[in-house]
This record gives C-alpha cells, sequence and structure tokens, in this order.
C-alpha cells in the first residue's frame, strides 16, 4: 500500500515540476509559430505593396518599413479622408457647373497611406481603355499647355500631365517641391487617378463622393491634391473627365 502511495506521490511531484517546462515549450512554440506567420504575412504584405506601385518612394525594405508606419498611423487615427468638411470652400473654382453626386457606395481603400488606392472591382475593358487614355488625350488635345511625362509622385510609374514650366499664365503655387506642375496620373492596377485640384473644387468632389482626401496633405502635399475613385460607367468618365479639366485650369491658369 505504501508502495501505491509512494508511486502516486511521485507521480504527482513529478508532473508538477514538469508543468512550468510544459508551459515554456507551449510558449515558446506559440511565439515561434507567431514569429513564422508575421513574417510570411509581412513578405507577402510586401510584394503586394510593390505591385500596387509604390507611391513614389523606393520599392526597398526600408521604405516599406516606414510606409507601413505611416498606416499604422493612419489606421489609428481618427482622420476620416471622405469628411470634405476640412475644406475651403471659398476661393476659384473650375469645376464645370454643379458636379453631380455619385451613385452608390465609396469604394473601399487597399488601407494604405502611400500608395493610396482604392480596392480594385471589376470594370468594362472600355472604360479601363478611356480612363487610361484620359491623361493622353488631354495631352494631345493642349500640346501647348500640357507635357506628357512619367508621374514623378508614383515613382515614375505611369503617365502624367504636367503644365509646361513657360506658361505666362501658371499658377505660383505650381512649383511645388513634389508636385511640381504635376496635375493628374492615372493608376494602371485600379483606375483611380491623382488630380491636383483647387480647394473649393476638392471639397466638392470629396463631399459629393467621388474621391478621398490624400492622408498627408499639408505635411507633404497641398489639401487639393485629390484621390479621385475609378469611373465605372461612361457617364461617370465624362465627370471624371472634367475634374482632371479643372486640375488643368487650377494649375496652368487657363480653362479648357
Amino acid at each position: 500500500m505504501s508502495s501505491l502511495a509512494d508511486s502516486r506521490t511521485f507521480l504527482t511531484t513529478t508532473i508538477q515540476s514538469a508543468r512550468p517546462l510544459l508551459g515554456t515549450k507551449s510558449l515558446t512554440t506559440g511565439l515561434t509559430t507567431a514569429a513564422i506567420l508575421l513574417f510570411c504575412w509581412t513578405i507577402t504584405d510586401y510584394i503586394a505593396w510593390i505591385r500596387l506601385g509604390t507611391g513614389g518612394t523606393p520599392p526597398t525594405p526600408l521604405s516599406y518599413l516606414q510606409m507601413s508606419l505611416l498606416r499604422l498611423n493612419q489606421l489609428l487615427s481618427s482622420n476620416n479622408l471622405r469628411d470634405a468638411s476640412s475644406f475651403s470652400s471659398s476661393g476659384p473654382s473650375h469645376l464645370p457647373s454643379a458636379l453631380p453626386r455619385r451613385s452608390g457606395p465609396a469604394p473601399a481603400s487597399i488601407g494604405r497611406t502611400m500608395p493610396q488606392r482604392q480596392r480594385p472591382s471589376p470594370l468594362p475593358p472600355a472604360i479601363i481603355a478611356r480612363t487610361h487614355n484620359l491623361i493622353t488625350a488631354l495631352h494631345a488635345a493642349h500640346p501647348s499647355l500640357l507635357e506628357l511625362a512619367p508621374s514623378k509622385t508614383e515613382g515614375g510609374s505611369t503617365a502624367a500631365i504636367y503644365a509646361r514650366a513657360d506658361l505666362p499664365t501658371l499658377n505660383p503655387v505650381a512649383r511645388h517641391r513634389i508636385l511640381d506642375r504635376e496635375i493628374a496620373h492615372v493608376h494602371r492596377q485600379e483606375q483611380s487617378l491623382h488630380v491636383w485640384l483647387s480647394e473649393a473644387d476638392a471639397k466638392e468632389v470629396v463631399g459629393k463622393g467621388w474621391g478621398q482626401r490624400f492622408p498627408m496633405a499639408e505635411e507633404v502635399v497641398p489639401r487639393g491634391w485629390t484621390h479621385v475613385f475609378a469611373p465605372r460607367t461612361e457617364k461617370e468618365c465624362e465627370v471624371v473627365k472634367g475634374i482632371v479639366k479643372a486640375g488643368v485650369a487650377w494649375v496652368s491658369g487657363v480653362e479648357v
């Protein structure tokens, strides 16, 4: 009997002594698994960031880390980029007549600070082609007013229209250290655009659901630098064309 009792005592003591080790092993295994999953997610996210276009920053791990910190800051902030109330309504406007309200819900955002993108959605090939051709068509129609060149703000990954540097009507604010006369470009991954508008026009565009504010406006670029959502129909292509033409007028000083 005493032998049985001794065995039970030994077994109980052994289990109790092993618990800390078992717990440590489980914790170590859990942390290792979490680290592996985080590493895999980071690699996948890094590749997705490069494929989206890096927003003009070098496609390096260091730039990715910097953009990820900005992304985290945006996620934790209460800054609603679709709220137009912070814009001033005073100042010049170049939008054609009354801008209609965009129908349907706004597209979801990718959730990054740079590059700023919307989530891709299926679009008719004709709409994609027309959106892609919008920039080159405006340049072809106004070669004495506009230049066509790789977008500096997108690291040269897409074409952009710029106001010519020798224009006597050039808006004095156009020589911004980052934008430097850039008016608009199209993101080929999901057909959205960035357009430099007057603040009054940016307020109208964001307020009517056609786009959203840039997350680092004022810190990096002027407040009028606006993310315009991809058009879905021929009618919306016309509206977006009018928005880009308003950008041309704001930067170049000439209505088109």
